[in-house]
């Protein structure tokens, strides 16, 4: 499921989508807690096939784990949740990094 490609990816049900999606927040949780010895190839993989509308399919929990990661920034999660964000001097600002 996870090497489906673009093309592809649209023809996938949403239940698939969604398992998909929480496969990729695992593999970035692997990184996270440094459980394998060879990371890079984890990373490698994730940057290979993760697509942006996997995105759409992640909480913003999940979504701020792959951005502290440097697999999206605050402009995504602000694109699909812009409820989260309150505004500083006309900027937007994720209210959740104040956790």
């Amino acid at each position: 499921m996870l090497s489906v490609d673009e093309n592809h990816y649209d023809s996938l049900p949403v239940k698939s989508k969604v398992k998909r999606a929480k496969m990729f927040v695992k593999l970035i949780t692997i990184l996270e807690i440094s459980y394998f010895h060879n990371l890079e190839k984890v990373r490698d993989f994730v940057e290979i096939r993760m697509i942006e509308d996997d995105f759409e399919y992640m909480t913003i929990e999940e979504l701020i784990i792959l951005r502290d990661h440097g697999f999206l920034d605050n402009s995504k999660i602000y694109e699909l949740f812009p409820e989260e964000f309150d505004y500083l001097e006309g900027v937007p600002v994720l209210m959740w990094d104040q956790l």
